[in-house]
């Protein structure tokens, strides 16, 4: 089990991550929200975030046991609603709070409802991961009779402020439950190679669904994340032009904004917007001789070309270092948990090499 003082150390090592990455904004579901909170607020970064709300014993799912157990679930969705209680609109709004159900399988439907009632008193949004595997499709129609999305819509879930991500096994009614509903859909690219499974992104937009692009837990790089949207989908449709670099780059940046809600304040470089920005540094001999065309940033950039970040109108990286948080002694925290973190792989049957 991971204590606090683990989850505080992980949270500051992921702020500081997505600064050095370019990222200005997450939507995160978490286990220790506060914590994360915590780290954003002081590091400057913008952020939803959502306590990760269940009720069933995640460790169970392997064995297809959904037990649902009310005691896990109160727990979890009072510890959410009290983080959005403290939280929402701090830092002159630049930390905002979600209420985060699991996915759509891992809530009984009265723990759905009860999120979405509490998230309409408190106006706040919910974050959802749903019809991402197949284990959650066919239990999900096993009890319910329907795909997850419809199922979602029909509890009354689904609403404009709902960010739901991968719908990787959504169905066309499933689809259509979400365009029906203005539920807005995060794509995250970067970790269906790794799965094998690609959602219908071309159907998904088609049909007028919102979507951005997000990294869910893998590799926080921003060009990469353009970067396998753009290979997947052309390969997928054996069609160079299936989607554009632009095009890649509006999804990474205003299309991630519009699926959070806060496309009247960033996303864009625009009088009376937030100043949000990045500046990549092109003197790189993987980026020369720089053509100054969409492809050059998207197919060639790096996370690490990534040299300063403004937030907020905030200078929070300077010459590739977070100014606002002491990197140093983050590091060593994570260092001083390194060996406690070994030990847990070797007992659930990973096979590290000799130190």
């Amino acid at each position: 089990t991971i204590g606090r003082e683990q989850w505080r150390d992980l949270a500051w090592a992921g702020a500081v991550e997505m600064i050095r990455a370019g990222f200005t904004t997450v939507n995160d579901l978490w286990y220790a929200p506060d914590l994360l909170a915590e780290a954003c607020a002081a590091s400057g970064l913008r952020a939803q975030i959502a306590n990760k709300v269940f009720d069933v014993a995640l460790d169970r799912l392997a064995l297809d046991d959904y037990t649902h157990h009310r005691a896990i679930g109160e727990a979890r969705l009072r510890e959410g609603v009290e983080f959005a209680e403290r939280w929402h609109g701090r830092e002159g709004g630049r930390i905002q709070a979600r209420l985060g159900p699991h996915a759509s399988d891992t809530c009984s439907a009265q723990l759905h409802r009860q999120l979405r009632a509490e998230a309409d008193r408190l106006r706040v949004g919910l974050h959802i991961h749903t019809a991402q595997s197949p284990r959650e499709v066919a239990e999900v129609r096993r009890t319910q009779g329907r795909g997850p999305l419809e199922y979602l819509r029909d509890l009354g879930v689904l609403a404009p402020d709902v960010v739901v991500a991968h719908l990787t096994f959504a169905t066309d009614a499933d689809l259509d439950a979400v365009a029906a509903t203005g539920t807005r859909y995060a794509h995250t690219p970067t970790i269906y190679p790794r799965r094998g499974w690609y959602p219908r992104f071309a159907e998904i937009v088609g049909r007028g669904i919102a979507t951005g692009f997000a990294t869910d837990w893998m590799q926080n790089d921003p060009f990469e994340m353009m970067r396998n949207a753009v290979n997947a989908l052309r390969l997928t449709a054996g069609d160079a032009a299936a989607l554009g670099c632009r095009e890649a780059l509006w999804y990474a940046t205003a299309g991630a904004a519009r699926i959070m809600g806060l496309q009247d304040e960033i996303g864009t470089l625009a009088a009376g917007k937030r100043a949000d920005l990045v500046v990549v540094d092109l003197d790189r001999p993987h980026l020369q001789p720089f053509y100054g065309d969409y492809a050059a940033l998207v197919f060639y950039a790096r996370a690490d070309d990534v040299v300063a970040s403004v937030i907020d109108g905030r200078l929070v990286m300077e010459d590739r270092r977070v100014v606002t948080v002491d990197e140093a002694e983050i590091h060593r925290a994570l260092c001083r948990h390194r060996p406690s973190w070994q030990q847990r792989l070797v007992e659930l049957g990973a096979q590290l090499p000799p130190t």
